[in-house]
């Protein structure tokens, strides 16, 4: 039976646009919860026709049941195992036209779509693509994660110590509950995966300008589809998530869209309808 999206979609909305309005391009944001890689797809794709026809800009966030992608750059060949062992098991295996290589989604990972356009906007799909990355490096800041770039490698990585010149932490920091004896234990764990590891991924498609897919947070604990491919095709990639790295101290996954809100808004300039 199709899900109706609609109406829980708008309540989620006003639960978490609490930015002041700006004087930027008008931007819808809808909470889609647990849906399919294809009903996602079609939402993006009539909410590019609304921007073709002059209508509003949208950000979709959501999470996705457990499911393997590939982009324009391949990703068959970083998967070890067959298309049937994960059939068997209910992974879905997606063949999309957004850039990169493989990658996986699941429930406790955050996925966000902005459908937007470039042309509402100045530096090209350059200043697009660094903004997503951007937006989830301030996102991590606010629950004390340094993280960042890396020269080749989209999508945004942990950092074991900051940079030079980079603070640990920064005013405003999300506190979470009190730290236990388990809390330390897991940041040690944490350090002891060594050096860098990533937490979001990114992969984009534009058409007539418009951007389609996006990004994918990693919040929850449980990163087992990543151990069985060869993420982004890149060897050595170790991925991590919210969860992993704060242990107790984790953020719930709707205070994180509340966080991830704020600060895409702040850097694309726009108001929420």
């Amino acid at each position: 039976m199709k899900k109706s999206l609609s109406p829980p979609a708008v309540a989620e909305q006003q639960s978490i646009t609490s930015t002041p309005e700006r004087s930027g391009s008008a931007l819808r944001v809808l909470d889609l919860g647990l849906i399919g890689h294809a009903e996602a797809l079609v939402l993006q794709e009539e909410a590019a026709q609304r921007i073709l026809e002059g209508g509003e800009e949208s950000l979709f966030l959501l999470e996705h049941p457990p499911l393997i992608t590939f982009g324009r750059n391949g990703g068959k060949e970083n998967l070890p195992l067959s298309a049937d062992y994960f059939t068997a098991r209910g992974v879905a295996i997606v063949h999309t036209d957004r850039g990169g290589n493989i990658t996986c989604h699941f429930p406790g990972q955050l996925v966000a779509y902005p459908v937007m356009s470039l042309n509402r906007r100045p530096g090209g799909l350059r200043a697009f693509f660094a903004d997503l990355e951007e937006s989830i490096i301030r996102t991590l800041a606010v629950y004390g994660l340094i993280a960042g770039r890396r020269a080749g490698r989209p999508g945004v990585w942990i950092n074991t110590k900051p940079r030079e010149g980079q603070p640990g932490g920064s005013e405003g920091l999300w506190d979470g509950p009190p730290k236990d004896p388990a809390g330390d234990l897991h940041a040690r764990q944490a350090e002891d995966m060594g050096g860098d590891r990533k937490i979001c991924q990114i992969g984009i498609a534009v058409k007539h300008r418009i951007s389609r897919h996006g990004l994918s947070l990693n919040v929850g604990p449980d990163l087992s589809l990543f151990e069985l491919i060869r993420p982004c095709g890149l060897p050595g990639v170790r991925a991590t998530s919210l969860s992993r790295e704060l242990g107790v101290n984790t953020p719930s996954m709707a205070d994180v869209k509340k966080t991830f809100v704020r600060e895409f808004c702040a850097l694309f300039n726009v108001n929420l309808l």
